[in-house]
């Protein structure tokens, strides 16, 4: 586990952000942050298809 100050610093090193998750009860009413954390460096992102995922990332 890391310091949480240190995402920005993992993100930059990426080139792509995926996030998979599982269709259950929990995943339908939540998003997870780092769907935002990489939105806002601009970094590619591959998620399934689960609660409002496609919605926030199609537009």
């Amino acid at each position: 586990m890391q310091p949480f100050e240190k995402v920005p610093e993992f993100l930059a090193m990426a080139d792509v952000v995926v996030i998979p998750q599982k269709r259950t009860f929990a995943t339908l009413g939540q998003v997870p942050a780092k769907v935002f954390d990489a939105m806002a460096m601009a970094k590619p992102i591959i998620a399934t298809n689960v609660s409002d995922l496609a919605e926030i990332l199609n537009g």
